[in-house]
């Protein structure tokens, strides 16, 4: 759903790109905050079990994706013109940068999440308190994941805001 979701806003909002995907940006942030806040102490309530915790995690993704996939399908298209737009894509060098760049955010944004409570926790901090404190890394990151991506639709050239980016990661992660 994540992939797929800035695919439909260029579809359905092609005039508020910049916002749409900030709101997204947005609530993919607010998501593993709330998640990693969360986790530890519904383990205790849930008796212990981390199956029951993936379960009341994975019921809003279901939930999202029995919603979200009709939208896949809700449009008309033109016979030919999807193929010839993804033989455009896949030769086209700038396409290729962008999908190497979101997949490797997207790696760091899982590792930060997955491996983050558990390098906390090396250093002496109990589990809450470790997914406590990714939970705010990500509540930090909503501000720019709103305002970057409408600041970026204005742009001619986004490579600014993209080292800009880029920088202020390596920071935060060096700080951490």
């Amino acid at each position: 759903l994540g992939v797929l979701t800035p695919v439909m806003v260029k579809r359905d909002f092609p005039h508020r790109i910049g916002l749409m995907m900030g709101l997204f940006t947005m609530l993919v942030c607010l998501g593993p905050a709330f998640a990693t806040a969360t986790a530890v102490p519904l383990q205790h309530v849930l008796g212990g079990s981390w199956e029951l915790v993936l379960l009341v995690w994975g019921l809003p993704a279901l939930i999202a994706a029995v919603a979200f996939i009709p939208q896949l399908f809700g449009h008309q298209r033109v016979a030919g013109v999807a193929t010839a737009h993804v033989l455009g894509l896949v030769r086209d060098p700038v396409a290729w940068q962008v999908t190497g760049f979101f997949g490797l955010i997207i790696a760091l944004a899982y590792a930060v999440f997955n491996w983050g409570p558990s390098m906390l926790e090396a250093r002496g901090l109990d589990a809450a308190t470790s997914g406590l404190i990714i939970s705010l890394c990500y509540v930090g990151q909503t501000a720019a994941g709103l305002l970057a991506p409408i600041i970026a639709g204005r742009q001619r050239d986004q490579r600014l805001i993209v080292a800009t980016m880029v920088l202020l990661t390596a920071a935060g992660l060096l700080g951490f």
